[in-house]
């Protein structure tokens, strides 16, 4: 089972840490986080993106992730959590009123 701090990652980290993360955590993506604050998410694809347009692996991700991302309040009902998850979005962090990562929910 995936723990939040499998699939949640420091801002300030390198793309090597995402990498290694990733691959541990099977998703497909990392959340980007300051202390549990949501900031972002960062795929593969933004990983493959990064890399192809030149990027290494010691490239911050703060100039590689994405700021608009979809999440829910933890307080949304299932029906809403489930008619989020789709083709696209597979992983949705839940959050606090103050934007902190409290869950996450899967389509797995």
């Amino acid at each position: 089972m995936i723990e939040l701090e499998d699939i949640c990652i420091n801002y300030k980290a390198v793309l090597r840490d995402a990498l290694v993360k990733m691959d541990k955590n099977a998703q497909g993506l990392l959340f980007v986080v300051d202390d549990f604050k949501l900031l972002g998410v960062i795929t593969d694809g933004d990983v493959r993106r990064a890399i192809i347009s030149g990027k290494t692996v010691d490239e911050p991700l703060a100039e590689i992730y994405n700021q608009d991302c979809q999440y829910l309040n933890q307080a949304a009902s299932i029906e809403c959590i489930q008619g989020s998850l789709n083709n696209k979005i597979k992983v949705i962090p839940l959050v606090d009123d103050d934007k902190n990562i409290v869950d996450f929910s899967s389509i797995y």
